[in-house]
């Protein structure tokens, strides 16, 4: 990963930046439900998985934002250029161990193998023991497959990162479409509604680039 230092004080946030940058609890989130049908029915029809699925179009949303690739190191803030996922997966015992993707820009169905691997080898073996590459600059994901949720939030360490969770909950039924709540928390130093919906813009495009139509092929 190639990274770079923001000069804040040159930058526009800069008096956001030193305000939240006191606050204990300096994270804003959301919590937005989308239209997933067309993307449901391709995973259905091909039977591929919904997680790695929306793993795959997070981690690529997130990285199409800046502010999103930044993180506070050593009171400095960092911009990379790419960040790596850190997610959860359930082991048979119920409880979770730790995965890591490190990069979205390769093809779909490379992300899917890759993410299997790394799925079935915290299933076995999985632990999660903090790892001193997945502290920063990692994106945290994680899912609620068994709950349709409108809000959540996320346990975060002290003093507080800067590091971004998304989550995810349970696909579910509304006027006739196929939709899934994904809940998104930045620190609020670093990033900001506009950023957020940024976010929330690529990771439609995202969904929408593995739902081709006849209008856009």
């Amino acid at each position: 990963m190639e990274r770079r230092v923001i000069d804040m004080e040159k930058d526009p946030r800069r008096e956001q930046f030193q305000l939240f940058s006191g606050y204990s609890f300096p994270y804003a989130g959301v919590t937005v439900q989308l239209d997933v049908t067309a993307l449901e029915l391709r995973l259905r029809a091909e039977h591929k998985p919904i997680f790695l699925t929306m793993l795959y179009v997070i981690h690529r949303a997130v990285n199409r934002v800046p502010e999103l690739r930044r993180r506070i190191e050593d009171g400095q803030v960092v911009e990379y250029d790419e960040c790596p996922v850190s997610f959860t997966e359930m082991k048979p015992d119920g409880s979770y161990a730790y995965c890591r993707m490190e990069s979205a820009r390769v093809p779909y169905e490379d992300y899917i193998a890759m993410g299997r691997v790394q799925q079935a080898a915290a299933r076995q073996g999985g632990t999660i023991e903090t790892d001193r590459r997945a502290e920063s600059p990692s994106i945290f994901a994680s899912c609620l497959p068994w709950l349709n949720y409108t809000s959540l939030t996320h346990p975060a360490c002290t003093p507080a990162d800067s590091n971004v969770r998304v989550s995810w909950g349970q696909l579910f039924m509304r006027c006739g479409m196929t939709q899934l709540s994904v809940s998104i928390q930045v620190h609020h130093a670093l990033a900001d509604g506009w950023h957020i919906a940024r976010f929330y813009r690529a990771l439609e495009e995202e969904i929408a680039a593995l739902c081709p139509t006849e209008e856009n092929q």
